[in-house]
C-alpha cells in the first residue's frame, strides 16, 4: 500500500496538473477497492446537470471542472465510495467553495489544507481543489473515508494559500475554523462584491469582521460611496472620520469600517461594545496595513 502512493507522489508532475491527470493518476485498486470503468465529466455549461439546485454556488468561485469517479469494495458489493474533484481557478475560490460547506462542529478531517469529515462523508481542499468523498453503506466509514482522503492528497499539488485577509483576522479572538471567502455579496450586500469574512468573540457575542475585495481602489471608492448611501436609505446613525465609519443603526446594531485602498475592513454586531469592536477591527487593519506595505517592498 505504501509503495501504490509512493510510486504515485513520484511519478506526479505538479507543473502539469489537471482533473485529467489526477483522474488518470487515481489507482485501480486501493487496498480492497476497485475503480469503476464509469467516470463523469461537468464544466460550468453543465455542473446543473450532476448538482442541480447547488451549481449555483460554485459558479461564482470560478469553477473550471468537476470529474467524479467510484469505487466499489470488491468484498463488501453493496459498499461504494464516490469521489467529486471540484478543480477552481485559483487556490482561494477552492477555500471559498469549500468553506461555504465547511460544518466547523464537524470532526477535523486529517487531508488537505483544511477538512472536516462526518457519517459516511468528507470534504477537504487542497491548493485549487475542493474534493468531496461521499460512502454508500459503509460499514467503516471513518476508515475508508480516510483512506481515500490520503490517496488523492498525495496526488494535488501542495500550493498553499497566499492570503494577506485571511492572515490578519487569524487571531486568538477568531472563532475557531469561522472564516469563510464569499465569491459575491458580502454581508448580502450586492456593493461589496467579495471578501473574508469570521466570527470573532465578544463580550456581547459574535461579532462579523469582513475585508471586502475589490479590483482596485477606483471600484473600492464607488463601494465605499454605495456603503454610504444604503445607510442613508436604511436611516443609520453613523460619524465620519477620514476615510472610517462609525455606525449606530436604528436597531442599535454597531459597525466599524475602514476604506483602505482597494479593500473595506470592517467589523459589525448588534449592540456591540464599541471600545471593544474598535480594538478588534484596529488589530486587523494594522495587521492587513503592515502586510501589504511589506509585499508592496519585496
Amino acid at each position: 500500500m505504501v509503495n501504490i502512493f509512493l510510486t504515485l507522489s513520484l511519478s506526479f508532475c505538479l507543473g502539469s496538473t489537471s482533473i485529467l491527470l489526477i483522474q488518470e493518476k487515481l489507482p485501480e485498486t486501493i487496498e480492497n477497492w476497485n475503480k469503476d470503468l464509469k467516470i463523469l465529466e461537468f464544466g460550468p455549461e453543465n455542473l446543473f446537470d450532476y448538482i442541480n439546485g447547488d451549481a449555483d454556488r460554485y459558479l461564482p468561485y470560478n469553477f473550471q471542472k468537476l470529474t467524479v469517479v467510484f469505487y466499489k469494495n470488491k468484498n463488501q458489493p453493496e459498499e461504494e465510495l464516490e469521489i467529486q474533484i471540484y478543480q477552481m481557478k485559483t487556490p482561494l475560490d477552492a477555500f471559498g467553495i469549500y468553506s461555504v460547506h465547511r460544518n466547523r462542529d464537524k470532526e477535523i478531517f486529517p487531508y488537505g489544507n483544511d477538512g472536516t469529515i462526518g457519517q459516511n462523508q468528507a470534504i477537504f481542499y487542497q491548493s485549487q481543489y475542493f474534493i468531496k468523498l461521499s460512502g454508500k453503506q459503509l460499514q467503516n466509514s471513518s476508515s475508508s473515508l480516510e483512506l481515500f482522503g490520503k490517496a488523492i492528497s498525495q496526488l494535488l499539488p501542495s500550493e498553499k494559500l497566499n492570503s494577506p485577509e485571511l492572515e490578519c483576522i487569524n487571531m486568538p479572538e477568531k472563532v475557531e475554523r469561522s472564516e469563510c471567502y464569499l465569491a459575491k455579496d458580502v454581508l448580502a450586500q450586492n456593493f461589496f462584491p467579495r471578501g473574508i469574512t469570521a466570527l470573532f468573540k465578544t463580550s456581547k457575542g459574535n461579532a462579523t469582521a469582513f475585508i471586502v475585495m475589490f479590483e482596485n481602489n477606483e471600484k473600492a471608492k464607488k463601494g465605499w460611496e454605495d456603503y454610504k448611501n444604503y445607510l442613508d436609505e436604511i436611516g443609520a446613525e453613523y460619524q465620519t472620520e477620514q476615510e472610517e465609519i462609525q455606525i449606530t443603526a436604528p436597531t442599535s446594531e454597531i459597525a466599524i469600517t475602514t476604506l483602505y485602498k482597494n479593500r473595506i475592513i470592517g467589523l459589525w454586531l448588534p449592540d456591540g461594545n464599541i471600545p471593544e469592536l474598535k480594538d478588534i477591527h484596529s488589530k486587523i487593519k494594522l495587521c492587513f496595513i503592515e502586510k501589504t506595505k511589506a509585499d508592496t517592498s519585496k
